[in-house]
């Protein structure tokens, strides 16, 4: 980065100053030109004196904006950082949701299991306290009629 600023600076120069040096005396003659005037080569040195400065701030200011961006680029990488490890935590505990769910699962089907035997159980003694009390309206009954038939043959 600062070598293109730099390089563009030096090309910057050579084109601001070469419609200048044009008119500046060639290094074998001793006599100066009549075209170059002071005011002019002061003009044309205090331009390239402003171009430079403001090349300099701009790369100071470019330098700053690199500096911004490296930093926004680390602190991205930070919260990256810990979004990966929060998704990690995630992941975990949804996998022991999963756990606790399936298991939670595999209980009630047991106790329905469980249920659906009982359920069976108690129907099994429902019929068998139904035919117990058959069994006993008929003794019961068989009883009182064998009771009836004993005391009618006694008393005749």
């Amino acid at each position: 980065m600062t070598r293109c600023a730099i390089g563009l600076l030096g090309a910057l120069l050579l084109l601001t100053s070469a419609g200048y040096a044009q008119n500046l005396p060639k290094p074998n003659s001793h006599a100066p030109s009549p075209d170059v005037c002071p005011d002019d080569l002061l003009r044309a040195c205090s331009a390239a004196v402003d171009e430079v400065v403001a090349a300099r701030k701009l790369i100071a200011a470019q330098e700053s904006e690199l500096k911004a961006a490296r930093e926004s680029i680390e602190a991205q990488k930070a919260r990256v950082s810990l979004l990966a490890e929060q998704n990690g935590a995630l992941q975990a505990r949804a996998m022991e949701l999963r756990a606790a769910l399936d298991a939670e699962r595999a209980a009630r089907k047991e106790i329905e299991s469980l249920v659906e035997k009982f359920r069976l159980r108690v129907t099994d003694l429902e019929k068998d306290l139904a035919k117990a009390r058959r069994r006993t309206k008929q003794a019961a009954l068989g009883g009182f009629i064998g009771g009836i038939l004993a005391g009618a043959a006694i008393g005749r």
